[in-house]
């Protein structure tokens, strides 16, 4: 997944314009050979595995985008993958992509640190700047807690229903596991190209 930037001020970008077709076969997603060998352990074995991992999903993956903000609904996403493995740029992209969609900037105050941050914002940000918006919560670094199991510990019961009323998306990432076990779908990172500065996600559906 490439990175990407927009100014939704910039008349010369038109989100109908964007291609997704170059070559994957041209790309060389490097990883460490303890990655290598498990990659082909689940290639091996795992036949729904090396099917998603094989296809293409890059221009149904950003229509689904596409669609969710024509419906107006919300989309929950859950990352994981090794650090520096390039999972906090793709997402950036996607969460530069979904604000595009709705004609504004994406801003560096929706991304959190943690899901502690992240519903804290929730609580204390402008409602307008809440409404049909996405947040990224990067948990490189951090203990990850599910945002149901936080939500009741902070004691924060509305929290749901402001994310479903406001329209509000989120992305996960944590290295090692799936930090939202209600998202939609989960990415895993294989991997990155350092020439087209690509991403290589599968997607788990």
């Amino acid at each position: 997944m490439p990175k990407a930037s927009v100014s939704n001020k910039d008349e010369n970008y038109d989100l109908s314009k964007l291609r997704f077709d170059f070559d994957l076969s041209k790309c060389d997603f490097l990883m460490d050979r303890l990655q290598e060998k498990l990659l082909e352990r689940y290639l091996r074995y795992d036949i729904n595995f090396r099917r998603a991992f094989t296809t293409d999903y890059t221009n149904d993956f950003f229509g689904f985008f596409k669609d969710k903000v024509k419906l107006g609904e919300p989309i929950h996403l859950s990352v994981m993958g090794q650090v520096r493995g390039g999972k906090s740029e793709a997402m950036i992209t996607l969460c530069i992509f979904h604000q595009a969609c709705y004609g504004r900037y994406f801003s560096i105050k929706y991304i959190s640190a943690n899901v502690y941050e992240f519903i804290e914002k929730l609580q204390t940000m402008p409602q307008d700047e809440l409404t049909n918006t996405i947040h990224l919560i990067d948990e490189e670094k951090t203990a990850v807690f599910g945002i149901g199991s936080t939500a009741k510990k902070m004691k924060v019961t509305d929290v749901q229903n402001i994310i479903a009323v406001k329209n509000i998306s989120s992305i996960m990432i944590n290295p090692i596991s799936w930090a939202n076990s209600d998202a939609f779908y989960g990415l895993r990172a294989f991997g990155r190209d350092f020439k087209s500065m690509t991403t290589d996600l599968c997607y788990t559906i």
